[in-house]
């Protein structure tokens, strides 16, 4: 049986009658589509393929067909924007770790604070069980002096802490002299701290004496550090 075949939307059929098989095939192939329309010997009007009742079932099988493969091709998209919101908290995450770690090693020294009460003089005979630990500046670099020792460098000073802490003085005043900045302070708590020193005492300073009030202080008492 030979059909008549035009496309969807077209008023000309095409040049040549097809066969039932060729229109099959064809729709197979995906030459024609069910919504094509078709006419026959017998047919007095364009009837859709997916309508035909010679036609209506392989119509039906190819949109299946269709359909099945419209799907699959939606689930092999992957949707990144879960993974791009764990990406951004994990994130967000470690700046604001960071941030805090390196907030923590920061030493903040106490406010200085009025005190009315006069220093106590330490005895000459109690200041041999102390590491005496003096850091001042000489021109534009730190000195580091342990019992009158000069530490020029950071091994140096660790290495005498370390001496000192071995023969049985585990205790330290750390005088810090005028215009020593706060990195060379710190450096001196750390290097105890390394060093295994057990408690770090800062020099108190004397207040010169008054007229009428007797001789000053001989000495500065270690008040112990905050």
């Amino acid at each position: 049986m030979s059909w008549r075949l035009r496309h969807e939307g077209s008023p000309q059929p095409i040049a040549q009658p097809l066969t039932t098989e060729q229109i099959v095939e064809g729709l197979k192939d995906g030459v024609y589509a069910t919504t094509d329309e078709v006419r026959g010997p017998s047919d007095s009007n364009w009837v859709r393929l997916e309508n035909h009742p010679y036609f209506a079932e392989v119509s039906e099988v190819i949109q299946d067909i269709e359909s099945e493969a419209t799907h699959e091709a939606d689930d092999n998209n992957i949707d990144m924007n879960p993974l791009i919101d764990v990406c951004l908290v994990l994130l967000v995450f470690f700046i604001l770790a960071t941030t805090m770690s390196v907030m923590e090693r920061v030493m903040r020294l106490p406010a200085n604070q009025k005190n009315d009460q006069e220093p106590r003089v330490l005895p000459p005979e109690l200041t041999q069980k102390y590491i005496m630990l003096r850091v001042e500046k000489k021109g534009a670099a730190t000195q580091f002096k342990v019992n009158e020792y000069v530490a020029d460098d950071d091994d140096k000073l660790l290495r005498e802490l370390e001496r000192l802490v071995r023969e049985g003085k585990t205790e330290l005043i750390l005088d810090i002299g005028p215009g020593v900045d706060f990195g060379s302070y710190t450096k001196a708590v750390e290097k105890a701290g390394e060093a295994r020193v057990t408690r770090i005492l800062t020099k108190a300073v004397a207040k010169p004496g008054k007229r009428g009030a007797g001789p000053p202080a001989k000495a500065a008492a270690p008040a112990p550090a905050k």
